[in-house]
């Protein structure tokens, strides 16, 4: 088995600012690029690729000396298109890199490009006869008689795969197609070659035939012909988009194509007479394939590619020992941000969330997460009502939720308001129920204090505003407050009832010395002016009362490197002796006691490259400011100072005032299982069928089966809850003639009873009582004798019952006919329909009551409701009312609303909601 050596480099990052990684932002991940080695600067140069869709066409360079990063900033517009699988090489003569070739979003390519890293320039040139425009052939350069060559093989062009053998004369610009007068060379594209003695070694790849196995061929430049020397026993599977190096009389063949392990590199002796494949065991095995290779004595440097076995693109960039065997990681897989400026940045629970953002005419809502223990970035996929691509737009957090403003797309200025929940990913847009609303702006600032957003300032189609809004969550309403100074690009802060508005520009990208300050309590403004000269959309920070800024520009004609520290004394220290970068429009953020900055614009040292983005990503250690400018470098909201050092908070707990030294606990009844928890409103009430007795927890406890855990339970409760349910229907019909039914029914029956009684007592007339017998064919008879009808007194007096009862039932019928004889119709009727009659219901009295079983916070004191608690009652009009809170017996709250001379109106409602919860 062979041990893959790794020495991983340390860096030391310039003084004051941290990169992240140290050797700064590579190149994002891609395949099909080009490398290039120069000695003379001991850097690495590397162009093009793609990463699926996206063609590049940044250069690159790698200081292998001070191990850094850094995208190559031209000094002409003239470059090459992006592109990936072109031909490049290095002029071992002149130490200038060259490519050819390619594909691009404009389709394939022949053309030729001189890279002069001297002068950092490319330039474009017009060789002679070139081969059809292609991509993916194979290539190499070497020097004959002063003269340098560079070979191409092959590749796929608009005819398909290309079997010509074509070569350039450095000196005279020109091509020449090759004679061949060996076999007949298949077209074959992604594969790879190499010069030695004379002669080309050139492996297969892709061909018509469908190798399966790896082939190797031979061009002679003296004998003019293709060979092909292949070891009949080697058997090595086929490998596409692979890469190889002659090095020391052997040819080295990498890994590549579709494999599923770690392939190990293929070494074959070019001076021997059988050209066998072996496995060499001192070389490590790859799991890579369309990486970039370039070499220099016994070093290989690699970079990017696609690895085979994470399933990813890569940026990693290494250098492998061909003696040793010894691998060094200069540059390991970084997952980054597209390059962007003007985007924003928060904190939530100890994570850096960045969003939007523009880079050219480019404009990002994809939203990237940044992992500061782990040192990683997560593109994270979102849902919901996603705000529009966009950049100059306002962003910040409070506990969960994010809640951004205005900014400019594609279809202008913005003044549009959205809220994100961290836990669940969703956006959502807040629409404004108030006809009044912020002008549309970019390069606002925003203060979020759920549920209150305030927003102050911007850059409108008129010019930079000093309007100031603050819109309430709850109600879905925009207040306008006192305006101030006009200002674009400032930042917002709140601290002791103050709002802070830091610096920004007015007209004409002027600066604005010092900060001003609202009084939330006297609503009055005051400006604090100190003497400086002040740049623009630097990095601003607020420690409490103390105004830090770093760097920015200047009218877009120059940047700083430098600090100022504004003391609320009026005491100002200018930082000129620590190092920072020319920043500006970045997005940045301050969390424990540095600052973290993503992106922003490039410079050329101190001149600004506008619309030109970067990957910048670095932190600033407040200490080392504070200890020049004796500050107190306090800890972020989500940490505490312990041993000179901010610790994020611990889950159950939350920390919502910078340069706090302790975490404070989540109350009764509530949970919080994040760490760097901010704000109260992280402490979530415990879920229905939970609770939690103790403070500071991270999880609730289940509930007993026989007891009752509503959301928000401190302790289990016996107490049992009901639902009750009524129902109103039309009343059923009531007949107005029950009591003549029941009157004729006891007539008619008294007087049949005193019937019967005086026949019974009157002989003459019991006597007579089968004169009226009815039943004469009913009376028993004889048998085997003649049937006589006759009449007797039973059948009489069973007759008079019968005939009363009669009476009875027919005297009802009538009545029944007379008084209960209509037509009753009940059906259902839409509300919408009934308001067409009845447009509004009115009531002297209104009251409506609201229990919050198991609630955890301030209900209110002396019947007066908590200012946390919103009540906001729609379509019901009166002429006043009347809010009442207080806490009953079994600690849940009681929320009373009442309305006088109170109309409701259609889809009447009321919400009673918790600001803080």
């Amino acid at each position: 088995m062979i041990i893959l050596c790794l020495t991983f480099v340390l860096i030391e990052a310039q003084k004051d600012t941290y990169y992240i990684p140290p050797v700064r932002t590579p190149p994002s991940r891609r395949m099909g690029a080009s490398i290039a080695y120069i000695p003379l600067k001991s850097t690495l140069f590397i162009f093009g690729g793609s990463l699926e869709t996206t063609y590049y066409d940044e250069l690159w360079s790698y200081d292998i000396t001070y191990h850094k990063w850094e995208e190559v900033l031209l000094s002409t517009d003239s470059s090459p298109s992006p592109r990936l699988f072109f031909g490049s090489f290095l002029s071992t003569l002149t130490q200038k890199f060259y490519i050819f070739g390619g594909n691009s979003y404009q389709g394939l390519k022949n053309d030729f490009w001189e890279f002069d890293h001297t002068i950092l320039k490319w330039s474009y040139l017009d060789t002679i006869n070139p081969p059809s425009a292609r991509y993916a052939f194979s290539f190499t350069s070497f020097v004959k008689d002063g003269n340098e060559i560079f070979v191409i093989f092959g590749g796929e062009s608009k005819l398909g795969k290309e079997n010509g053998l074509f070569i350039l004369n450095m000196t005279t610009l020109e091509w020449h197609e090759m004679v061949n007068y060996g076999i007949e060379m298949p077209g074959i594209s992604h594969n790879s070659m190499g010069y030695y003695k004379g002669c080309i070694y050139m492996t297969n790849g892709y061909s018509k035939y469908n190798d399966l196995f790896l082939r190797l061929f031979k061009y002679s430049f003296d004998n003019m012909n293709w060979a092909e020397v292949t070891d009949s026993n080697g058997n090595i599977p086929l490998r596409l988009y692979h890469s190889s190096y002659v090095y020391n009389g052997y040819f080295y063949i990498f890994s590549g194509g579709y494999s599923i392990d770690y392939q190990p590199a293929i070494k074959i002796n070019l001076n021997s007479d059988n050209y066998l494949f072996k496995v060499d065991n001192t070389l490590p095995r790859l799991a890579l394939y369309g990486y970039a290779i370039t070499s220099f004595e016994h070093r290989m440097y690699a970079f990017g590619g696609y690895d085979f076995i994470y399933h990813r693109y890569t940026n990693l960039l290494f250098l492998m020992n061909l003696d040793t065997g010894i691998v060094i990681k200069y540059s390991n897989f970084h997952l980054t941000p597209e390059k962007r400026m003007q985007a924003s940045m928060t904190v939530i629970n100890g994570n850096l969330f960045l969003f939007g953002g523009r880079h050219l005419d480019i404009l990002y809502n994809n939203l990237w997460i940044f992992n500061i223990e782990k040192n990683s970035w997560k593109l994270q996929s979102t849902s919901g009502e996603v705000p529009t691509p966009r950049f100059d737009h306002a962003v910040d957090s409070d506990g969960y939720a994010m809640v951004l403003f205005g900014g400019e797309d594609v279809s202008g200025l913005k003044n549009d308001l959205f809220i994100f929940n961290s836990l669940t990913f969703d956006w959502k847009m807040l629409i404004p129920k108030s006809d009044a609303k912020p002008k549309i702006a970019k390069g606002a600032c925003l203060v979020l204090k759920f549920p209150l957003v305030y927003i102050y300032g911007g850059k409108t189609n008129s010019g930079p505003s000093g309007d100031f809004w603050v819109f309430d969550i709850g109600s879905l309403e925009y207040t306008e407050l006192p305006s101030f100074l006009e200002r674009q690009y400032a930042k917002c802060f709140i601290y002791d009832n103050l709002f802070y508005v830091t610096e920004g520009s007015a007209i004409n990208d002027v600066g604005i010395e010092g900060y001003s300050t609202y009084n939330f309590s006297s609503s009055l403004w005051e400006q604090h002016e100190y003497s400086y000269f002040p740049y623009t959309s630097g990095i601003q920070i607020m420690l409490n009362n103390t105004y830090v800024t770093i760097a920015g520009h200047t009218r877009f004609q120059y940047t700083i490197n430098k600090a100022n520290v504004l003391m609320s004394n009026g005491t100002n220290y200018y930082i000129q002796d620590l190092y920072f970068p020319y920043v500006y429009y970045s997005a940045y953020a301050y969390y424990g006691n540095h600052i973290y900055s993503f992106g922003g614009g490039l410079s050329h040292g101190k001149i600004p490259v506008f619309f030109l983005a970067s990957y910048n990503f670095f932190y600033i250690k407040m200490e080392e400011i504070c200890s020049i400018a004796q500050c107190d470098p306090l800890c972020s909201i989500g940490t505490y100072k312990f041993n000179q050092t901010c610790i994020k908070c611990e889950p159950g707990s939350y920390s919502d005032i910078m340069g706090s030294e302790k975490c404070k606990l989540c109350p009764l009844g509530t949970y919080n299982h994040y760490e760097a928890a901010s704000s109260y409103k992280q402490c979530l009430p415990c879920p229905e069928g939970t609770f939690n007795n103790k403070e500071g927890s991270s999880m609730c406890l289940k509930c007993s089966s026989s007891f009752n855990c509503p959301a928000g339970s401190k302790n289990p409760s016996n107490i049992t809850f009901s639902n009750d349910y009524s129902s109103i229907q039309p009343k059923a019909y009531s007949s107005s003639s029950s009591n003549i039914t029941l009157i004729y029914s006891l007539t008619i029956s008294m007087v049949s009873f005193l019937c019967l009684c005086l026949v019974l007592i009157i002989s003459r007339l019991r006597n007579k009582l089968g004169i009226i017998d009815f039943y004469k064919d009913k009376h028993n008879h004889v048998l085997n004798e003649l049937m006589i009808l006759k009449k007797n007194k039973f059948g009489g007096f069973f007759s008079i019952i019968f005939s009363a009862i009669t009476i009875i039932f027919i005297g009802l019928s009538i009545i029944e006919y007379i008084f209960d004889n209509i037509q009753e119709t009940k059906a259902l009727v839409p509300l919408i329909v009934l308001n067409e009659d009845v447009n509004a219901f009115t009531a002297n009295l209104l009251e409506i009551s609201c229990l919050l079983v198991g609630y955890v916070g301030n209900c209110g004191e002396n019947n007066v409701c908590n200012k946390e608690i919103f009540i906001n009652a729609i379509n019901l009009q009166g002429s006043s009312f009347n809010y009442t809170c207080s806490i009953d017996e079994n600690g849940s709250c009681v929320i009373k609303v009442m309305c006088y001379e109170c109309e409701i109106q259609a889809d009447a409602s009321i919400f009673v909601l918790k600001k803080l919860s």
